[in-house]
C-alpha cells in the first residue's frame, strides 16, 4: 500500500510541474479523470499498456515512473550528454566555417594574384588532411577508427600528389609505395583484426600481414632502385640484402604462429633464430655489397679496437641469444614434463 501511496505522489507531482490538471492528463492517455485520481491517491496502477504514454507525458523514465523517484544520477548524465553533443556540434560547426572561409579566402587571392589556380590547391590538400582528422570521426555514424584512417590516408596521398605536381619531380610512385608500406606495417594487422573474414583466412590474419608488408617493402625496393638509377643492382644486391633483412621476421612470426611448442620452447627457437641472424649479418652484407667471400666476422678478445670491435659484439649478441635459449629450453622441458605428470 505505501508503496502505491509513492507512486501516486510521483505522479502527481510530476503533473503539476507540468502545469496539468487530472483531466488534460487523463485526456493525452485516452483515460477516464477517474482513473488518474486512482493513481495518485494509490488506490491503483495504470495498465502496463500506458507506461511508455505515461512516462512521455510526464517527461520522466521508465525507470522513474516505477520507482515513483526521480533518477538524479541518470539526470545528469543526461545532461552531461547533451552539453556533450552541444559541445560536438559546435566544435564541428566551427571547423566547418574555418575550413570553408579560408578556401574560399585562399581561391581568391590565388586567382587576383596569379590570375589561375596554382597554389590553392595545396591549401586544399592541406584542409583535406586536417579535416580527416578534426571533422571526419564526427560524420561517420560507426566504424570511426576505419573511415578516420582511411580518409587520413587519402588525403595525405592527395596532398602527396598535388606536391609533386606543384613543384615537379618523379618521385610520387616511390613516396606514396613508402607511405603504404609504413601504413600497412602499422595498421594492416588493426584492419585485418575488424574484418570478417572467411574461417581459412580468418586463422592466418598475421601471415597475410607479413605477405602484404613484404610484397609492399620488395615494390618499394624496386622503385628505389629504378629512381636513385641503381637497377642494375636489383638483383645482385637490393634484392638479396632484402631477403636477409626478412628472415629474421618471417623467422620469429612462424616459430610464434605455427610452431606447436609451449611458450618456453617458442622464446628459446627465437632466440636462436635472432643470435643465428646477427652472428652471420656482417658477413652476408659483405658478400651482396662488396662482393666479398663469405666468411665470418673476425672476433679477438685481447683487441677491442675498431677492426675488430665489430666482431667482438657480434660474437657477445649471439653467444648472449644462444644462453637465454638454452634456459627458455630447459623451462620448456619441465613445464612438459609437468603437464604429462598431471
Amino acid at each position: 500500500m505505501e508503496e502505491k501511496i509513492t507512486f501516486g505522489k510521483f505522479i502527481a507531482r510530476k503533473r503539476r510541474e507540468k502545469a496539468l490538471t487530472q483531466r488534460e492528463l487523463a485526456e493525452q492517455l485516452y483515460v477516464t479523470e477517474s482513473a488518474v485520481s486512482k493513481w495518485e491517491r494509490g488506490v491503483s496502477y495504470p495498465d502496463i499498456t500506458l507506461v511508455v504514454p505515461l512516462c512521455r507525458a510526464l517527461d520522466v523514465t521508465e525507470h522513474e515512473l516505477i520507482a515513483g523517484a526521480e533518477d538524479v544520477q541518470q539526470r545528469a548524465a543526461d545532461r552531461q550528454a547533451q552539453q556533450y553533443r552541444a559541445l560536438v556540434r559546435a566544435w564541428s560547426w566551427t571547423f566547418y566555417i574555418l575550413y570553408a572561409v579560408s578556401l574560399a579566402v585562399c581561391f581568391a587571392v590565388n586567382l587576383i594574384v596569379e590570375h589561375r589556380l596554382s597554389w590553392f590547391f595545396l591549401v586544399f590538400g592541406g584542409e583535406a588532411l586536417a579535416f580527416s582528422l578534426t571533422s571526419l570521426p564526427l560524420i561517420v555514424p560507426k566504424n570511426k577508427g576505419m573511415w578516420t584512417l582511411a580518409g587520413f590516408f587519402a588525403s595525405l596521398c592527395l596532398l602527396l600528389a598535388i606536391c609533386c605536381i606543384y613543384v615537379g619531380g618523379d618521385w610520387l610512385a616511390v613516396t606514396l609505395t613508402a607511405v603504404s608500406f609504413g601504413f600497412c606495417v602499422v595498421f594492416a594487422p588493426l584492419i585485418l583484426r575488424e574484418l570478417s573474414l572467411p574461417a581459412p583466412l580468418g586463422r592466418h590474419r598475421t601471415l597475410i600481414c607479413f605477405v602484404i608488408d613484404t610484397a609492399l617493402l620488395f615494390l618499394l625496393v624496386v622503385l628505389a632502385c629504378l629512381y636513385t638509377g641503381i637497377g642494375s643492382l636489383l638483383w645482385t644486391t637490393a634484392f638479396p640484402v632484402t631477403l636477409y633483412s626478412l628472415l629474421l621476421p618471417w623467422g620469429l612470426m612462424a616459430a610464434i604462429r605455427y610452431v606447436p611448442v609451449n611458450g618456453f620452447f617458442k622464446t628459446a627457437l627465437c632466440l636462436t633464430e635472432a643470435g643465428v641472424w646477427t652472428f652471420l649479418l656482417n658477413s652476408v652484407l659483405a658478400v651482396f655489397i662488396d662482393g666479398a667471400r663469405f666468411s665470418l666476422a673476425p672476433w679477438n678478445w685481447a683487441d677491442w679496437s675498431d677492426a675488430y670491435f665489430s666482431g667482438n659484439v657480434v660474437a657477445i649478441f649471439a653467444a648472449a641469444c644462444l644462453a637465454f635459449a638454452l634456459v627458455f629450453a630447459a623451462g620448456g622441458i619441465v613445464l612438459e614434463t609437468r603437464r604429462r605428470k598431471e
